[in-house]
């Protein structure tokens, strides 16, 4: 399990199970079948969602309200907090709400691309964007209603956030300000 920043699990086994309990951010995994026949069942809950899985490579990250699950290599089950169930394969992406929506990853760099170093935001609204981008940063991060809801497309390096947010305002009609307490607020213009 590699943790992504700003993030926390609880972690369980037994006889019978591996489980783990995102509480917070971000995880990956890579999981390998247990030898010596134990076959224990390896679990990640999330938001009430369960990930289940015997021998793979996936992610698993908290968006709010929803649960994204992106699977590297091999096959895990999903199942969804209301109790709709799906089998995701190597190459999808699944956010799993009210409903699982599932797609295919663009790349394999894609799946948890914090491990390489990219945050991927593929139009997301600006303040979640900005909270995902808060946890890279010493500095605190806001967003005022007005522009809460503008649309995010974009690839950033995690090395780079604040470039990238001092180049928002070319993208995107907002303007930042810097606050007296060292925040930083973005307003839309």
């Amino acid at each position: 399990m590699t943790l992504d920043a700003d993030s926390r699990a609880e972690i369980a086994f037994d006889a019978s199970r591996r489980r783990v309990r995102l509480l917070r951010g971000s995880a990956f995994f890579a999981v390998a079948r247990e030898d010596g026949g134990l076959g224990r069942v390896f679990a990640v809950e999330a938001q009430g969602a369960l990930i289940t899985v015997l021998g793979t490579r996936f992610g698993v990250e908290i968006d709010g309200a929803d649960v994204l699950v992106a699977v590297e290599e091999g096959r895990v089950g999903v199942r969804s907090a209301d109790g709709q169930e799906r089998v995701l394969e190597a190459g999808e992406l699944a956010r799993l709400g009210k409903r699982i929506d599932v797609r295919t990853a663009g790349a394999p760099t894609e799946i948890a691309a914090w491990r390489h170093g990219w945050l991927d935001f593929e139009r997301l609204p600006l303040a979640e964007a900005v909270a995902r981008l808060a946890r890279y940063s010493r500095r605190s991060l806001h967003v005022s209603p007005d522009a809460a809801g503008l649309v995010v497309l974009a690839r950033v390096r995690l090395a780079k956030t604040a470039e990238w947010l001092e180049l928002l305002p070319r993208h995107l009609p907002v303007r930042l300000d810097n606050q007296e307490d060292g925040s930083l607020l973005i307003r839309r213009r």
